[in-house]
């Protein structure tokens, strides 16, 4: 999955935030699993217009039903921050 010279990142936590004019949607790895999930657990920031957050939640989506369809449902295990 990885592109060669590109940067790659692994995210176990998520976060969205809204304004008019964009959304910004944080990635990141939970550090200590024996607390809520904090500002320093995030390492990476991704700014989008609501005309492209729109067409990745249609992207994912797709993503989603094409992955489920060969390997099966997918449950949540754990509350993640959104």
């Amino acid at each position: 999955m990885q592109e060669c010279g590109k940067p790659t990142i692994y995210a176990n936590v998520i976060s969205v935030e809204t304004a008019q004019s964009d959304f910004l949607i944080r990635f990141g790895i939970k550090k200590d699993r024996r607390r809520d999930v904090s500002e320093e657990d995030f390492d990476l920031n991704v700014i989008l217009s609501p005309q492209t957050a729109k067409e990745f939640l249609n992207i994912l989506t797709n993503g989603i039903s094409q992955y489920e369809m060969l390997y099966g449902p997918i449950t949540k295990s754990s509350p993640h921050r959104n």
